[in-house]
């Protein structure tokens, strides 16, 4: 278009059409743009409906999307193989009344008594509550019972385990007889005699293992009692004197 001067002029279609033109250019690349966001959020939607941005992430949550639920990675820490395999470990069923004698009650048969219990001695020993004997001994294997009907000197009214269990050191002679003497004094007297021992005429004494004998699992003590007036021909059993 030419002005009367003869100069070209720009009209306004001349003028719009380019403003027109990059409008569309610029609709065209938002639109384009906020479909390529939406198309993103489905796709995060339909793999995870939990959207979480990091550092929010909850406490345990597994950054590793390969590995398999319940699968700690090294950095967060192993599974306890101790603790799977005791889910794995099936309780063995407690003895029922009608276990073997010999099968369950074989572990308690060898428990030792507590010190002070009174026992029936075993192996091989021949000695219990209510022999006599005469003489003089060291240990309780050193007694031969005789009747007490006939005469004797003294008289086993308690048979006990020393202190100390089967692993214990030997304490020494002396150290046995001290722990000893006050058991033997205690109501093993009272029940055998009748009488407490302070308040009868007959005196105690212990037999304790010596140190080849303990080192042989003797721990056996014989408590017995004897009268400073001479022999005794019958038992002092219940004699409450």
């Amino acid at each position: 278009m030419q002005s009367r001067l003869g100069r070209r002029t720009f009209g306004p279609a001349m003028v719009l059409g380019p403003v027109v033109a990059l409008l569309l250019l610029v609709g065209v690349v938002l639109a384009v743009t906020r479909s390529g966001a939406e198309t993103d959020v489905v796709v995060e939607d339909a793999g995870d409906p939990t959207i979480v941005t990091s550092g929010d992430a909850p406490s345990g949550a597994d950054d590793d999307p390969d590995r398999p639920d319940g699968v700690e990675s090294l950095a967060e820490g192993t599974i306890d193989d101790d603790a799977a395999d005791a889910d794995d470990v099936t309780p063995e069923p407690a003895p029922s009344a009608g276990t073997e004698p010999g099968a369950a009650a074989t572990p308690s048969s060898t428990t030792p008594p507590r010190p002070g219990t009174p026992v029936i001695p075993e192996g091989g020993l021949a000695i219990a509550v209510g022999d006599c004997f005469t003489g003089t001994a060291n240990t309780a294997r050193d007694v031969t019972p005789i009747p007490c009907d006939g005469p004797h000197g003294s008289e086993i009214y308690a048979v006990l385990l020393s202190p100390g269990g089967p692993s214990a050191p030997y304490p020494g002679q002396e150290a046995l007889l001290d722990q000893v003497a006050p058991i033997c004094r205690e109501d093993a007297f009272t029940d055998y005699v009748g009488v407490p021992w302070n308040e009868s005429r007959y005196f105690t004494a212990p037999l304790v293992p010596s140190d080849i004998t303990w080192a042989e699992g003797d721990r056996v003590v014989a408590c017995f009692l004897y009268d400073l007036r001479g022999e005794q021909t019958e038992s002092v059993q219940d004699a409450a004197g």
